[in-house]
């Protein structure tokens, strides 16, 4: 037992680092080997427990092929300068070290190995899922062949059923010594909840298409078994009762939740013992779209603040439209109650702010914030609303001192009352404007003149633009003495239609900084340079 469990768990390690690999069916007897000088196949093996592991890569190089004499193996074939499916599988074994515990296997004919791995039991290779003719050196590997060694459940002609080859999918064309061959289904992918339909079959010795043994009337029948999510093999632990494969040897299988499954097929002879014909295959089960959805409208939602409510609300709609089944496999679900609970004491909060606010003020407007000097003084009517939008009173108000001047000016509130604190705001107070009295053009000029006006004034703006509206090619003229009423603009292009307008500017100081304030324009005029 120690030396099977030795042996075991190196085919164990060489037999989980891949799932089956869909290869094209390759030649047999007296083909030609891969023209590539390195050539890659693919072995497999199924343990007496019944155990079916995926496949292992071998890659060999035709120019480094051994002896099979230095293998100590009984009845080894003649040795063959080009590689054979025998050389596939010692080299998967020599890759772990396992040739030295090998001296007790047997080669026989018609594809059968005694005792390998010493399992004390004769066992079957197949060649890309259908029966391989013998073991001899004259059958040549080619590159993406695929073996599969199986224990054959008991000496051939002694009633234990068919020791044929078991695999999911459908037949194809096979070699020249058999007309079918496996075309294998390796790798299927569902979604949760949802059924996927798989077909168990076998080639048999006969070289015939079969369906799995489903409760025949001899007596054989086939069992489902599907493994743990994540898992890469199955074992007997891990039997459906509820799969039923029917006459055409096809079933149905679903899953409750996302991951990687292993299904297998096996076959049980008419005296209950376990057939040969097994096989399995993985199903990925991914996530349904509706659901993957709702955990990223859940994931979306972040910091929840008032601004929150509509993705919450979205989220839980769609939340709310899944199916009992999807719902359960939202990871996330808890996240959206405690963001639902957490906006509700949000509101709350803010509806309770709400409340002991309600008359403190929510807009302070003037009448007028912007007036043209005229030698008076200007005080706009103030007027506040609170949060309700009604008119309140409970201030007073103070305005800064000479609001008559050109200039800028505060307005300062002090709230009473039921209120408290002080806002501020500001109007101006705006130089008169001018008018353009001429506009005359010579060669590439043109010369301005417009009213004068020097009370609350320190100078003037002249603004030219071969633009009617004034928003591109605009140049202007600053001039910075009020007694200055004219300009001349040389350098201008020929044949060209200018449009001039004039405004007055102050020059005045705010809380310290120095600022200038405008007139309004004067209407414009046009002109057009020789």
């Amino acid at each position: 037992m120690k030396f099977k469990n030795k042996i075991m768990t190196a085919i164990v390690s060489i037999c989980m680092l891949a799932f089956i690999l869909p290869m094209a069916v390759s030649a047999a007897d007296n083909a030609d080997s891969s023209d590539k000088n390195t050539i890659t196949c693919y072995v497999r093996a199924e343990q007496d427990d019944g155990t079916i592991l995926p496949y292992t890569k071998v890659t060999m190089n035709k120019d480094e092929v051994p002896s099979f004499q230095s293998y100590k193996i009984k009845n080894a074939p003649d040795d063959a300068d080009y590689i054979t499916p025998l050389h596939i599988l010692l080299q998967a074994l020599t890759d772990k070290g396992m040739t030295d515990e090998l001296a007790t296997v047997d080669i026989g004919s018609s594809g059968w190995i005694t005792d390998m791995f010493g399992w004390g039991m004769d066992q079957l290779w197949c060649l890309n899922g259908i029966d391989a003719p013998t073991v001899s050196a004259k059958y040549k590997a080619k590159d993406g062949d695929k073996y599969t060694f199986y224990q054959a459940a008991g000496n051939w002609g002694a009633g234990y059923g068919y020791p044929g080859y078991g695999f999911f999918g459908e037949y194809g064309p096979g070699q020249d010594y058999t007309p079918y061959s496996a075309i294998e289904t390796d790798d299927v992918t569902t979604g949760v909840g949802s059924d996927v339909e798989l077909t168990y079959r076998y080639t048999s010795s006969m070289h015939t298409p079969q369906y799995g043994p489903c409760n025949n009337e001899d007596g054989a029948y086939t069992m489902i078994f599907v493994g743990k999510n994540g898992a890469d093999k199955v074992t007997d632990e891990d039997y459906r009762e509820d799969i039923e494969v029917d006459k055409d040897g096809k079933f149905k299988v679903s899953f409750d939740k996302p991951g990687t499954y292993v299904v297998s097929g096996r076959y049980y002879n008419n005296d209950n013992t376990r057939g040969a014909c097994n096989a399995y295959c993985k199903v990925t089960v991914t996530m349904p779209e509706a659901v993957t959805a709702v955990i990223d409208k859940i994931s979306a939602i972040g910091d929840v603040t008032l601004e929150s409510e509509d993705a919450i609300k979205e989220a839980r709609t769609a939340y709310d439209a899944l199916t009992d089944a999807q719902k359960e496999l939202v990871s996330n679900k808890n996240v959206l109650e405690k963001a639902e609970t957490t906006l509700k004491e949000l509101k709350d909060a803010k509806d309770a702010d709400d409340a002991k606010v309600a008359a403190t003020p929510k807009s302070i407007t003037l009448s007028n914030t912007r007036y043209i000097y005229n030698g008076k003084v200007q005080k706009p009517q103030v007027t506040v609303k609170n949060a309700k939008g009604e008119v309140i009173k409970g201030y007073t108000v103070k305005y800064a001192g000479n609001c008559k001047n050109v200039g800028k000016y505060k307005v300062t509130l002090t709230f009473k009352g039921d209120y408290n604190g002080t806002k501020t705001k500001t109007f101006k107070i705006a130089p008169k404007s001018v008018t353009v009295k001429s506009l005359k053009a010579t060669k590439k000029r043109f010369d301005v003149k417009w009213s004068k006006q020097t009370t609350q004034v320190t100078g003037y703006q002249v603004q030219y633009s071969t633009d009617k509206n004034f928003v591109k090619a605009v140049k202007n003229k600053k001039i910075t003495k009020n007694s200055v009423v004219t300009k001349t603009v040389k350098n201008l292009k020929s044949k060209k239609v200018y449009y001039v307008r004039v405004r007055t500017y102050t020059t005045i100081k705010y809380n310290g900084e120095q600022m200038n304030l405008h007139s309004d324009w004067s209407k414009v005029k046009k002109v057009t340079v020789k």
